[in-house]
């Protein structure tokens, strides 16, 4: 009888132990919106203003939306921004090209000097939409129509002012893409070119990340001729004085085809730049465009010292994981922390997210304050095309160690 009630109370205990270890590290699953996208070069998603945080995504009929939400990730409010239904129309009566590009999927921030947020988009190499929230009339209005052939809008925000950072492809057939920035002290009316493209290539960048005066993008360029994305940089573009460095880093991705860099970072004298990389043997296959996560691809990982005039270089990671329909993304933060998915896992040196009990595939890492946000195909085997697309859009609470 004893040893009955001794091995009840030891179940007991171990029982509870499970259950408090499920209740520390599991990751509650938060479904924000249906049918909704987001890109990971553009960026930010996500902007904080009165206490309520607002997250702007693409819909698959080509409507630009930005959702308030609440604490617990739920939206209480949304806005229609910017509608692309009617170029899509447009588009679809020369060749059919299926529903919204998600090139399209915009970015968002909090502008102080404003007190309102801010939102730019693009379709695919077309003019780009600057909208500013109107709290007196609870929408958003037009402020800005940039014309020319643009695409991926990025903000930051330096010395009060909020940046916008922009791919511009240029020349005979706009085959050479530059990076370029406008500013909102001038109402985002001047260009600056930021880093020039080599002649009939295109740049593939990282998002900006911001380190006092100097903006740094990991890069690489993508190759008519050869119909994928080669080479790997580092620009580093000073603010102050205009003035701008490039490091090499090619030799690190001898091989590659399809070389997407994503993530970057810096803290202290450590660069952290993210690629994700497919190897010769799998060129043929990649250009076929198999389905989504039938294919996989490697994302490497590593660390450049800024300070060290031969730029030493570390590897911090390298594991081969599915494809998606792009390149995997890697997130990075300012404590160098990374993110990436190989398919329906969380793969991260944050060792509780890896802790995840959300079973279906995932795409494009993002991390704010404490929650992951990312995007899951909804289509049956999780397929995914840049104008077919069938997403939604969730986020898991990241607990603390």
């Amino acid at each position: 009888m004893k040893r009955d009630i001794f091995s009840l109370k030891t179940l007991f205990i171990a029982v509870t132990a499970v259950c408090f270890l499920i209740c520390m590290y599991i990751h509650p699953i938060y479904h924000i919106v249906e049918n909704a996208n987001i890109l990971f070069y553009n960026s930010p998603i996500i902007a904080e203003t009165g206490g309520y945080q607002y997250i702007a995504y693409l819909k698959n009929d080509g409507k630009v939306c930005v959702s308030k939400i609440s604490r617990n990730l739920k939206p209480i409010e949304s806005y229609v921004v910017h509608d692309y239904g009617q170029l899509i129309a447009q588009i679809n009566r020369r060749r059919y090209l299926g529903e919204a590009d998600d090139h399209a999927a915009p970015a968002l921030i909090y502008d102080a000097k404003l007190d309102t947020l801010l939102l730019a988009t693009s379709y695919h190499g077309t003019d780009a939409y600057i909208y500013k929230f109107d709290k007196t009339e609870n929408r958003f209005i037009q402020i800005k129509q940039l014309k020319g052939y643009f695409t991926y809008p990025r903000f930051i925000t330096y010395n009060n002012n909020t940046l916008l950072f922009l791919r511009e492809q240029v020349g005979k057939n706009r085959k050479t893409g530059n990076i370029i920035m406008y500013n909102s002290s001038d109402n985002f009316s001047q260009k600056e070119l930021v880093k020039e493209s080599e002649k009939d290539k295109i740049i593939y960048a990282s998002r900006p990340f911001l380190n006092h005066n100097d903006v740094y993008f990991s890069y690489g360029y993508h190759n008519y001729q050869k119909k994928y994305i080669e080479g790997w940089y580092i620009l580093v573009y000073n603010l102050e004085n205009k003035s701008s460095k490039v490091i090499n880093i090619s030799v690190h991705a001898e091989g590659f085809i399809e070389n997407r860099p994503t993530g970057i970072a810096v803290k202290d004298d450590t660069i952290r730049v993210g690629t994700s990389y497919l190897d010769q043997n799998a060129k043929d296959d990649y250009i076929k465009r198999h389905p989504s996560f039938e294919l996989c691809n490697t994302v490497k990982i590593i660390d450049v010292k800024k300070d060290d005039k031969d730029y030493k270089v570390n590897k911090v990671f390298e594991k081969r994981v599915q494809l998606p329909y792009y390149g995997s993304s890697v997130y990075i933060d300012e404590k160098l922390n990374y993110v990436f998915f190989d398919g329906n896992k969380i793969i991260s040196n944050l060792s509780f997210l890896n802790l995840n009990f959300d079973f279906d595939k995932k795409m494009y890492p993002y991390i704010y304050q404490n929650h992951l946000f990312y995007v899951v195909p909804t289509t049956k085997n999780a397929t995914y095309q840049i104008r077919n697309f069938h997403t939604d859009l969730r986020a898991l609470k990241i607990r603390e160690k």
